[in-house]
């Protein structure tokens, strides 16, 4: 009996302990198919940061929900809590993004891999323009650089000091020398991008006794940035140096004292002077706004080469000047133009340049603009002359059926280029001068039913060639000359007994070898040799007469 009590107990925990298990695994299933990644891998460069979005399906019902984003390995690659993505060093992880309800949880992953940052430098610049040291101290300055991009790859620089008698300097690491001002350079090696500061030698080392910013609250807007530049106390303070941090890295980052706006929010920054083993405080409150466009105008453009030469031979295109717009960071697009728009299309957004219709007689130029707001630059197609096409056709005079027989075994040819109606000297050959030839003058003349090939070169540029195809027909008429008797060839007879007439004045017909010899001629106007068939069927044959020569 008590084990019997036993089992009824327990019956109904284990059917809710099911019925729980049941329900977690339809959780989980729901918001598996409520959720997925805008993408499951992609690619990032060191110091590159890409936002990786977590959709949710409209018609999905899960309820209330959280999301917890993570990475695998923060040392290849971090993540915000609104999955903002930025590659720390080369190699690969996983993004995972933890979906939570009351009922079940899903974890989503994405693989990220994280590449040598190959971003190019464009600009330096100090996070202060005045640095101060007393005798005996030192002062870094490889950590104030602040790169344009703030992702770029600048490699080592080249440092030097504007007078080596007040500081020197080597790996951004000052040393003073003396009392006095000297200006230190941090260069690209090549030279093309650098960045200058003062630094300000004191005879002695005077300790800061304060810092505070002048206002208690700033405003920056969202991608824009602002630099902070807190008073130090006493101004002529030596062998000191500023921490910055931010309250929520999420809204707003800050480095060297320039907040940069990442979204809409609330932050505080704390600037700390470290003198010794003592720390002075500031703080202030900065509020990020809307983004907001601010037009940065071009102040220089530049195309490369100044100019180009495009042949028919080339192709149609696209062909493309090389373009640089400073500064790197303008907001204005560029708009591209040409001179001659029946010779070239230029696509007015990104400069690519086909061509239309080279010219006929000699190189033609096309100047090609590019304008980015008020700043313009050109420079210069030059367009070859086409090669000129060769045509060949039948003269006005000519029938449009060749026969292998007088009087339509002729036709005239003329050749003339394909943009006018000049007409061009030629030399005339036949593929197969059996089947027809053709005379200096381009006359066709036919002698067995066939095809073959009329080729015209021209005599001035034996490059310029075109063809013509010849179809020769057998004649449906008999070409027969005074005096000479001529069979009548098969094909113009009906396989039937025939009974023959002709006119005696022009002909002599002889029915049994089927032969007729002319008598006189009749060329103009054929004679008609006439057949009629057993069945009753009538036909005839027209006869041309030639005279003997």
């Amino acid at each position: 009996m008590k084990q019997f009590k036993f089992a009824k107990r327990i019956l109904p925990v284990i059917a809710l302990t099911f019925l729980l298990l049941l329900t977690g695994c339809n959780g989980e299933k729901k918001l598996q198919k409520a959720f997925s990644f805008s993408e499951t891998s992609f690619t990032v460069m060191e110091g590159e940061t890409k936002t990786l979005t977590l959709n949710k399906a409209k018609d999905a019902d899960v309820g209330d929900y959280t999301v917890t984003w993570m990475s695998q390995n923060d040392s290849v690659a971090t993540v915000t809590e609104d999955g903002a993505v930025t590659g720390v060093a080369q190699g690969s992880t996983e993004i995972l993004a933890a979906v939570r309800t009351e009922k079940a949880e899903v974890l989503f992953k994405c693989a990220v891999t994280v590449t040598q940052n190959t971003t190019p430098l464009s600009g330096l610049t100090f996070s202060a323009t005045v640095y101060s040291v007393g005798e005996g101290q030192t002062v870094d300055l490889k950590n104030e650089l602040i790169p344009t991009p703030a992702n770029a790859v600048s490699g080592p620089l080249v440092w030097t000091s504007s007078n080596t008698n007040i500081a020197t300097v080597s790996d951004g690491v000052v040393s003073p020398v003396s009392q006095g001002i000297s200006v230190i350079t941090a260069a690209t090696r090549d030279g093309s991008v650098s960045a200058t500061c003062t630094v300000r030698v004191s005879a002695i080392s005077v300790p800061p006794t304060g810092i505070a910013f002048e206002e208690e609250a700033y405003t920056v807007s969202v991608g824009s940035t602002l630099k902070l530049a807190p008073k130090i106390t006493p101004e002529n303070a030596t062998g000191y140096t500023v921490l910055w941090t931010v309250s929520d890295p999420a809204i707003a980052t800050v480095e060297g004292g320039t907040v940069k706006g990442i979204a809409e929010g609330e932050v505080t920054v704390t600037a700390r002077l470290s003198v010794g083993d003592g720390t002075m405080v500031a703080e202030c409150t900065v509020t990020v706004g809307p983004k907001t466009e601010v037009r940065v105008p071009a102040t220089r453009v530049e195309l490369s080469p100044n100019n180009m030469t495009i042949a028919e031979s080339s192709g149609e295109g696209p062909f493309k000047f090389g373009l640089t717009i400073s500064p790197a960071n303008c907001t204005d697009s560029p708009h591209w133009s040409c001179s001659d728009d029946d010779v070239l299309y230029i696509d007015p957004k990104s400069g690519e340049i086909l061509l239309l219709n080279p010219p006929i007689d000699g190189y033609v130029s096309v100047v090609v603009t590019c304008e980015v707001g008020e700043i313009s630059n050109s420079a210069v197609v030059k367009v070859a002359p086409r090669k000129p096409k060769l045509q060949i056709g039948l003269s006005d005079s000519s029938p449009e059926i060749l026969y292998d027989k007088a009087p339509s075994n002729t036709i005239e040819l003329v050749a003339g280029y394909a943009d006018s109606e000049q007409l061009v000297s030629v030399t005339w050959t036949s593929s197969n001068p059996t089947v027809a030839s053709v005379d200096s003058t381009g006359c066709v003349t036919g002698y067995k039913a066939g095809t073959c090939t009329i080729t015209a070169v021209s005599k001035s540029n034996s490059s310029v060639k075109a063809t013509y195809t010849v179809t020769v027909e057998k004649a449906p008429y008999i070409s027969a000359v005074v005096g000479e008797a001529v069979p009548i060839e098969s094909y113009l007879i009906e396989k039937d007994d025939i009974t023959w007439q002709c006119d005696p004045l022009f002909l002599e017909l002889d029915a049994t070898a089927m032969t007729v010899k002319g008598l006189q001629e009749a060329l103009t106007e054929p004679t008609k040799i006439f057949g009629i068939s057993a069945s009753g069927g009538l036909f005839t044959i027209d006869v041309y007469i030639f005279p003997a020569e």
